[in-house]
C-alpha cells in the first residue's frame, strides 16, 4: 500500500466482518470474527475500516457506555492515526469525556500524540495456561440467571466506574458466587473467550480464584488466555499457581476524566477493546 491517499475510511458494515477478520488474523493478531461479529450488532459500538482498492487493510472499534468510551482493534501501520482520529470524532460526538485504551508498543505514539496519558491503576498483562486439569467448581458457583442482572450491574460499576449493563445484558452467559449474604461476584464466558471476572469487595481472592476457576474450565480449548489488572497481584499468583505465564503487558491510556475504577475488584477483562 504506497497510495494513501486511495484510502478510504468507512463506517464498518456487518458483511465486512469476514474480510476484516482476515485481515488482522494475517496481521498476527488473532481471530477476531467472533468480537467483530459483535461489535458491528450491538447498539453501542461502532466499527471503522480502511478500504484500498476494494480490500479492507485495517479496523478500528469503539464501545460507549454513557460518557466513558473504549477505543480497540486500531490494525495497521501508517493508518493508525487516521483511524484514531476518526473513531476518538466518533465517541466525542456521543459526549464521551474519558476514553480509555490498551496500548500496544506500535500504538503508544500515536496515542501520545492524541493526549493520553498512562491511567493510574495500572495496565493489563496477558496470560495463557493450559486446562488439562481444571479444578473442582465451588458449590456457590451457579449459572447466572436474568434476575441477578441488576446486582451484576452494581458489582461491574463499582469496581470499573463505567455504565457496562449495555453489555453485560447482551452477553449475559456465565456465572455467579452467592452466599447466603449477597453475590460476591461474576465471570462471563463471551463468544470470541474467557471474558470478565469481578468481585463484589477488594482482595476477595477466595471469590476472585473460583470465578478464574469456572472460566478455565469451560475455556472450550487446550490452552486459554486471561488479560488481568496487572495491580491484582492476587489474580496474578492464582494464575501461576494454575500453570499459567504472563506473556505480555500493556499500559492503560486516558484521555480525558480519570475514574475511580477499582482493578483489585477485576479479575479478568471482556478484551482490549471494551475493558
Amino acid at each position: 500500500m504506497t497510495d494513501l491517499a486511495a484510502v478510504q475510511i468507512r463506517p464498518m458494515l456487518r458483511e465486512d466482518v469476514a474480510s476484516a477478520s482476515t485481515a488482522i488474523l494475517e496481521g498476527g493478531w488473532g481471530d477476531r470474527r467472533q468480537s467483530l461479529d459483535f461489535y458491528t450488532r450491538h447498539d453501542a459500538c461502532e466499527g471503522v475500516v480502511a478500504e484500498y482498492r476494494g480490500e479492507i487493510v485495517g479496523t478500528s472499534v469503539t464501545m460507549h457506555s454513557g460518557s466513558v468510551g473504549w477505543l480497540g482493534l486500531v490494525f495497521v501501520a501508517r493508518l493508525g492515526a487516521e483511524l484514531t482520529r476518526t473513531s476518538l470524532a466518533a465517541l466525542d460526538r456521543l459526549g464521551c469525556t474519558t476514553v480509555l485504551l490498551a496500548a500496544t508498543k506500535l500504538g503508544k505514539p500515536i496515542y501520545d500524540r492524541f493526549e493520553f496519558v498512562e491511567d493510574t491503576g495500572g495496565g493489563y498483562s496477558v496470560w495463557r495456561g493450559p486446562v488439562d486439569q481444571p479444578q473442582p467448581i465451588h458449590p456457590r458457583i451457579r449459572p447466572l440467571k436474568m434476575r441477578d442482572l441488576p446486582r451484576v450491574y452494581a458489582i461491574d460499576r463499582a469496581a470499573t466506574d463505567e455504565d457496562r449493563a449495555h453489555a453485560l445484558r447482551a452477553l449475559a452467559n456465565g456465572w455467579v458466587l452467592e452466599d447466603a449474604e449477597c453475590i460476591r461476584g461474576y465471570a462471563l464466558r463471551t463468544p470470541w473467550g474467557l471474558g470478565p471476572a469481578v468481585t463484589r469487595d477488594d482482595d476477595d481472592e477466595q471469590t476472585g480464584m473460583r470465578l478464574l476457576d469456572v472460566l478455565i474450565a469451560h475455556g472450550g480449548s487446550p490452552e486459554v488466555q486471561l488479560i488481568v489488572p496487572t495491580s491484582n497481584d492476587a489474580a496474578a499468583r492464582v494464575l501461576a499457581a494454575r500453570g499459567f505465564a504472563e506473556r505480555r503487558r500493556l499500559p492503560r491510556m486516558r484521555r480525558g476524566q480519570p475514574l475511580a475504577w477499582r482493578p483489585r475488584r477485576i479479575w479478568s477483562i471482556f478484551n482490549f477493546a471494551f475493558g
